[in-house]
């Protein structure tokens, strides 16, 4: 195995321009450089990353923790992150949780055993036990989607999100409006996008007839709809927590008769890519969620780089897109 030593040798310069090369950090001229790289690109030498952390203190590795691989918004979320941490020459390990709190302890305890530089954590609920752990190691690291306080976080604006969707629905001459949550280990989604629904209805005085939770799916929200729509006083407009338990209610809406949006109108939130595709097209949220991946990976690194940013709390808005279904 080469060493940067013989990659010297064969540029015929010093160790600290090829380190420097390697780095992208000081002046190397680019007569130089080249020379470096061709010998780099002719060996195939790669460096070694242990005697890399060993000389800076850092293995220049990210960890992340995400609830579950299926789930649309990951991906966006992560392009954000990846965008700004390879322009710091940092790279991503990815662990899918799949919402379960001790799997989380798990990966955290395994990006621990890693030495990772830091880690962000796509929080799909409240688990007290994680952040509190996090706490105790002293490690830099952001959650996103969990707005508790003594931690650095980014999240989105759900409960204002919910609260305006309600108001349009209500601005329609909607009065019967029924909401369609997600599963209490869903905690972002369930929980404050619920609380936006009561705050608009009770800021219109209008009672909350039906509340239902399901699972984030589109078979879900089918199932769901099939016992709303057996109430004796059915609702004249739904909104459902996510876009695919939306998507269920129109196709049982559909099914039993009812014109969407004149006999009801149908809301989602989140924006999801199939929610364009559908007939009509669905009204729903979008959240800026690369975005929320860029902020969490630019705390991440102030605190990194030894810059408190004590407990900084970010909180990104969100567009309402109205289309045909409402």
């Amino acid at each position: 195995m080469l060493t940067i030593k013989e990659i010297a040798e064969m540029a015929k310069v010093s160790r600290t321009t090829v380190s420097r090369v390697i780095n992208n950090s000081g002046y190397v001229s680019e007569e130089v450089r080249k020379r470096v790289l061709e010998v780099i690109d002719k060996t195939g030498y790669v460096p070694s990353l242990q005697a890399k952390s060993l000389r800076t203190g850092r293995t220049k590795v990210i960890g992340v923790i995400f609830p579950k691989t299926t789930m649309e918004t990951v991906g966006s979320i992560v392009d954000g992150m990846d965008e700004v941490f390879r322009i710091h020459g940092f790279q991503i390990l990815l662990t899918s949780a799949n919402f379960e709190n001790e799997t989380e302890l798990g990966y955290l305890r395994l990006l621990k055993s890693r030495q990772v530089d830091g880690i962000i954590v796509l929080a799909p609920n409240e688990n007290m036990a994680l952040t509190e752990k996090m706490q105790r190691m002293k490690m830099p690291f952001v959650v996103i989607g969990l707005d508790i306080e003594d931690i650095t976080r980014v999240i989105h604006a759900e409960r204002r999100a919910a609260q305006a969707m309600t108001e349009l629905l209500i601005s329609q001459g909607n009065r019967n409006i029924a909401f369609v949550g997600t599963e209490q280990a869903d905690y972002p989604t369930s929980g404050m996008r619920r609380k936006g629904f009561m705050d608009a209805m009770q800021a219109h005085q209008l009672p909350i007839l039906w509340m239902k939770q399901a699972e984030p799916t589109v078979a879900a929200g089918y199932r769901v709809a099939q016992e709303m729509f057996s109430l004796e006083a059915a609702p004249d407009a739904v909104l459902c927590a996510t876009d695919r338990l939306a998507i269920g209610v129109m196709r049982r809406s559909k099914e039993i008769g009812l014109k969407i949006p004149e006999q009801i109108a149908i809301a989602g939130m989140g924006a999801e890519e199939l929610s364009k595709y559908v007939e009509p097209a669905l009204t729903t949220v979008e959240f800026r969620h690369t975005q929320a991946g860029k902020e969490a990976a630019l705390l991440l690194l102030e605190q990194i780089k030894g810059r408190k940013n004590s407990h900084k709390r970010v909180e990104l808005n969100y567009r309402l897109i109205v289309r045909d279904s409402v």
